[in-house]
């Protein structure tokens, strides 16, 4: 992760101007990072509680666990991401952080024994609360910060209502559709961990194209 970060400062030094539009190309980067991000959110939320049931069951604590995971990350998140974008707009930041989710969510599907641990523990409520937090907060927290970093990054002068919307907008829509491929798809075609993988190369793909394009735009 360390090397993903270097990556991102050195790839994008420059601050963004506030009241300079990113070019056409960044910003079709950019929103389509918003997009994959809102995707891998739901993607990772639904393999997550897969991963959750041979422990735990298909019980309703198993959801309501991983879904109040998935809000408290998204929520921290979102925090964290408008504080980071504000002291350092960069591209390359936003990049490496699409990256890092990537690389944790690949390391989920190895995490099992901390739900079997956290079983024998606590029990079937509190575990499931528990090993949601452990396994899931960082790679979706990380992911959270993804649509504010992009507002930051699009939004000039009196557009910045217009252009939070749209991303928001965007995002959910790639959640929308990160829910329908990964439930009628990914997990019945290549089950639970191949899941995590598929979700973890996207995210690492487009975190190398953001980073390549910001290091690009640095350089010209």
């Amino acid at each position: 992760l360390g090397v993903v970060i270097k990556a991102a400062l050195t790839a994008s030094s420059a601050p963004v101007a506030a009241s300079s539009r990113p070019g056409a190309g960044a910003s079709v980067c950019h929103l389509g990072a918003a997009v994959v991000g809102g995707a891998a959110v739901m993607a990772v939320e639904l393999l997550g509680a897969r991963m959750l049931s041979p422990v735990y069951g298909g019980s309703l604590a198993v959801w309501a666990a991983m879904i109040s995971v998935t809000m408290v990350s998204l929520s921290a998140g979102y925090g964290l991401g408008g504080w980071a974008a504000d002291r350092w707009p960069r591209a390359g930041l936003l990049y490496a952080a699409i990256a890092a989710a990537g690389v944790l969510v690949a390391v989920c599907p190895h995490l099992g024994f901390v739900m079997e641990a956290c079983y024998r523990a606590l029990g079937l409520k509190a575990g499931a609360l528990f090993s949601s937090a452990i396994v899931f907060l960082f790679p979706l927290g990380l992911m959270g910060t993804l649509s504010p970093f992009v507002i930051r990054l699009l939004a000039t002068g009196r557009g910045v209502g217009v252009t939070a919307g749209g991303v928001y907008a965007i995002s959910t829509l790639g959640s929308v559709a990160g829910t329908l491929v990964t439930g009628l798809w990914l997990i019945p075609a290549f089950g639970t961990d191949a899941g995590f993988r598929i979700t973890a190369v996207v995210l690492v793909v487009m975190g190398a194209l953001g980073l390549s394009l910001a290091a690009r735009r640095s350089a010209a």
